[in-house]
C-alpha cells in the first residue's frame, strides 16, 4: 500500500477540511500531501505550509502535510478540530509573516510571536468549533 495517500484517505480529508472551511468561511485551495512523522511530531495528525510553485507564493493555496498512520484512528470529530485549527493558522499567515519580518534577527521576539501565534489560533479555534 505504500506511504501515499489512498483514495479513501483523499476522500476523507476533503471532507474534514471542507467543513473547516465552511466553519472559518474561507476558501483556501488545499493539496493533501503524506508526511513522516518520527520522533516528536509523531503526534502531529496536520501540518500547514504555503504553496510556492514556481516561487510564487500563492495567499489561497495551502500545502495540508497528513500523517497517514495517524488519520486511521482520529474520529471525524477531532479531524474537523485539528482541521479548523489549520485552516486559522492559514489565516493568520499574512499577520504572522508581518511581525516576523518587523522581528528580523531577534530571536527572542520571533519565539514571543511564534508563541502569541498559537495562543490567537488557540482562541479563534475555540471561539469556533468549542473547547479544544
Amino acid at each position: 500500500m505504500g506511504s501515499g495517500l489512498t483514495k479513501a484517505d483523499r476522500a476523507k480529508l476533503t471532507s474534514v477540511f471542507a467543513w473547516a472551511q465552511k466553519r472559518c468561511g474561507t476558501a483556501f485551495h488545499l493539496t493533501f500531501e503524506p508526511f513522516a512523522a518520527t520522533g516528536e511530531a509523531a503526534h502531529t495528525i496536520f501540518t500547514c505550509r504555503r504553496h510556492d510553485a514556481r516561487q510564487q507564493e500563492d495567499a489561497l493555496h495551502f500545502i495540508v502535510g497528513v500523517n497517514r498512520p495517524a488519520l486511521r484512528n482520529m474520529s471525524s470529530q477531532k479531524l474537523r478540530r485539528m482541521a479548523v485549527h489549520e485552516i486559522v493558522h492559514a489565516i493568520l499567515w499574512p499577520l504572522t509573516d508581518f511581525a516576523d519580518q518587523a522581528a528580523g534577527d531577534d530571536g527572542e521576539l520571533l519565539e514571543r510571536i511564534g508563541a502569541a501565534n498559537e495562543t490567537a489560533t488557540y482562541v479563534l479555534q475555540r471561539a469556533l468549533v468549542g473547547d479544544v
